[in-house]
Formats: C-alpha cells, sequence, structure tokens
C-alpha cells in the first residue's frame, strides 16, 4: 500500500485537539465553580439597588448599594472560588493571562464584575446573576465542544478520503508498468478523471462548510469564522483545502504518467 500524508490537516487535527482540551477543562471549571457557588450563603442582610448588567445571562439584575462595609464572607469565597476553579484552568495564562475583574468582566459583564471584584456583600441578587451566569458559559462550551469535536471528525474523515484518492491514483498508474494485459490506458484514464472529481467535489463541500458556520456564540469571542479562530495562526487557514490542493496535483501528475507509459 503506498503511503500517503495531508501535512496540513494532521496539524489542523492537532490544533482542534488543544481547543478542544482547552475548552473541556473551562466547561468543567466553570461547573465545579458553579458547584462551590451553589454552597454559599448571600448576604440577605444588605441594601440593594437596580443596575444594568451586559454579561452573558444576566441583564436588568439588582446589586448591592455603594457602602463603605467590610468585604463579606461570602464575596472572599467567590472571588478564591473563581480564582481556583475559573482561573487555575492550565492554560489559563498562556492564553488569557486576565486578571480577576477582567477575567469575570469577559465572561460575565461589566456590571457583576465590578461588583464581584469592587463590591462589598454577595447580595441575593449577585449571587442569581452569578449562578445564572456560570450556567450560560457551560452551555457556550458545551455547544462549542460540540462544534470543534464535528469540525475534527471533518478533518479525519477529509484525510481519509485524500489518502484513498492519491494512492489509488498510484496504484492505477503502476499496473501499467509493466502493462497488465486486462488493462488498457484509457480505463486508466477514465478511472484519473474519477478521482479527480472526487477530490473536487471534496473541495467544494469544504468551501460550502466554511462559508456557513461561527463562533460568535462563544462568550469573548468575536463573530468570525471557526476557520479564522482555529487557523490564523498556522502555516495555512485553509488547511483541508490546501492538502486537497495537492491532492489534485498529486492525481494530475499520476495522469501523466499514466500518458508517458501508455
Amino acid at each position: 500500500m503506498t503511503e500517503t500524508r495531508q501535512p496540513r490537516i494532521e496539524a489542523a487535527i492537532e490544533r482542534v485537539d488543544a481547543e478542544i482540551t482547552a475548552i473541556d477543562a473551562e466547561a468543567n471549571a466553570f461547573k465545579t465553580f458553579g458547584k462551590r457557588l451553589r454552597s454559599m450563603e448571600p448576604d440577605h442582610g444588605v441594601k440593594q439597588t437596580s443596575v444594568a448588567a451586559t454579561g452573558s445571562g444576566t441583564a436588568g439584575v439588582t446589586m448591592l448599594a455603594s457602602s463603605n462595609r467590610p468585604v463579606d464572607d461570602g464575596l472572599r469565597r467567590v472571588r478564591t472560588a473563581y480564582r481556583e476553579t475559573v482561573m487555575s484552568v492550565p492554560h489559563f495564562e498562556a492564553d488569557y493571562d486576565d486578571t480577576l475583574a477582567e477575567n469575570v468582566a469577559a465572561e460575565f459583564g461589566e456590571e457583576v464584575a465590578r461588583h464581584v471584584t469592587d463590591g462589598d456583600a454577595l447580595t441575593p441578587v449577585l449571587y442569581r446573576a452569578l449562578v445564572d451566569a456560570v450556567e450560560t458559559a457551560r452551555f457556550e462550551r458545551t455547544r462549542f465542544l460540540r462544534l470543534l469535536r464535528t469540525e475534527r471528525d471533518s478533518l479525519v474523515s477529509t484525510a481519509d478520503e485524500l489518502n484513498d484518492i492519491e494512492q489509488r491514483a498510484v496504484q492505477l498508474v503502476n499496473r501499467l508498468s509493466p502493462p497488465e494485459t486486462d488493462v488498457s490506458s484509457d480505463a486508466i484514464d477514465a478511472d484519473i478523471r474519477e478521482l479527480r472529481a472526487r477530490c473536487e467535489s471534496l473541495s467544494a463541500a469544504r468551501q460550502r462548510t466554511i462559508h456557513n458556520r461561527s463562533v460568535s456564540t462563544l462568550s469573548g469571542v468575536e463573530n468570525q469564522s471557526l476557520t479564522t479562530y482555529l487557523y490564523s495562526s498556522s502555516e495555512t487557514r485553509f488547511p483541508a483545502l490546501s492538502d486537497m490542493a495537492r491532492c489534485l496535483e498529486t492525481v494530475d501528475a499520476q495522469k501523466q504518467r499514466a500518458r508517458r507509459r501508455a
């Protein structure tokens, strides 16, 4: 069996695997933070006032009014739990390296972050806003994980298909040297044209996929294609298409070999 490789797709699979690992760690971190949050008791004995919250899962919530009270134990525990879970995932420093205020703001919105980092009590409504926001953060990452796993499956199946096309092209031409009595060059040429059509069909399908998806549902990610999000810093933003183009070159080269041997 002729060995073939799809180097750009292989690199893309490694990139997607790394992202799956990171997002899965974040989803689990938010799950753990949510459990710790639910073990806390909000402070029911504080004055509250309405503010507008803009983070995911929170809108028009009522927070603690400004005061000069010392920070209560509940709010300290929230900050500690957040640092020990969400901000302690293995890739946090490399990918984010935020302060507590910056990260909470990115995940839950500026208003919630302000009351978490600058407030002095875990009010019931702040507590509820945090619980809801944590669930939203987990849901976003769970949905994004599905998208990433779909992309991985697509890359793997595409690589398998391209490998098969290239291997068949080489094997077809090899049947002409030495010539087999039951093989004609015209038949080989027709088979190679069919392989080329398979590769072109794969390319067209991949381009449709690229143009029909986004990752805008993930908090903190701008409205952009998954291709841009994953591969903008890679050798190519379109790894599958690049290997498909190389596959077409291989098929065309085998077609020329077949003509020379005919």
